[in-house]
This record gives structure tokens, C-alpha cells and sequence, in this order.
């Protein structure tokens, strides 16, 4: 269970994320939004990616920890796995890279999420 990242922290950084997929919408053939930027000659908007990793940022390591362990939760790599197994994993896994790695999932972030607290509930 979640003890230190609460639903509406979640909630919020799902809005932020959804934000940032509008500003950085999923090509057809999965290029990273960098490349799509460079491929077309745009420059790349930051503001909603800011936004989305300042709130990441702003939550606590132990919060942080529980919202990495939901993502892997969420995505079901081994669905056996409790989410006091995907939150032990994400302690060991923590780094400095931790707020970056988040955002990067932002295309997916939002359904993670979903489904994560989805599970959890149902478990």
C-alpha cells in the first residue's frame, strides 16, 4: 500500500503528464520527442515537461520510491509480484536520475498510474 504518496499527488502529476503528451504527441512510428523536435526543426517546448518534473521532484524520496514502484506495478512485468516487491526493487534501483526517469514515461505515465491505484485497490 501507498504511505507516503498520496491519490491526489498522483492525480496531479497524471494531469501534468497528460499536459505534456498534448504539447508532445506520440508519432505514429514511437520517436522519441527530441528527435521528432530535431526531425522537424522545431525547438522543444519545456515548459510542460518542467512542470511535470518539478511536481515529480517536489515529492519526497520515500514518495518518489512508491511512484516508481506503481509504474512497475502498474506495467505488470511479473504480474506475481506484490507492490511491496516492485517498491523493495525501486529502492535499490534509486538514483540521482530518478525524476528524469519518471518524466520520460510520461507518454505512458498517466495509464501506469491509473492502473497502478487500479491494482492496488483490487488487490
Amino acid at each position: 500500500m501507498l504511505v507516503h504518496l498520496t491519490k491526489p499527488e498522483i492525480l496531479a502529476i497524471v494531469e501534468l503528464a497528460e499536459l505534456n503528451n498534448s504539447a508532445y504527441p506520440e508519432s505514429e512510428i514511437g520517436t522519441i520527442e527530441e528527435e521528432a523536435h530535431e526531425q522537424h526543426g522545431t525547438p522543444i517546448p519545456h515548459a510542460e515537461r518542467e512542470a511535470l518534473k518539478q511536481a515529480i521532484s517536489s515529492l519526497s524520496l520515500e514518495a518518489r520510491l512508491e511512484l516508481v514502484a506503481l509504474i512497475w506495478f502498474a506495467r505488470g512485468n511479473a504480474p506475481k509480484d506484490s507492490f511491496a516487491v516492485h517498491l523493495t526493487l525501486a529502492k535499490g534501483a534509486s538514483g540521482a536520475g530518478d525524476v528524469e526517469y519518471i518524466a520520460e514515461k510520461s507518454p505512458s505515465l498517466p495509464m501506469y498510474l491509473r492502473t497502478g491505484m487500479d491494482r492496488l485497490i483490487s488487490n
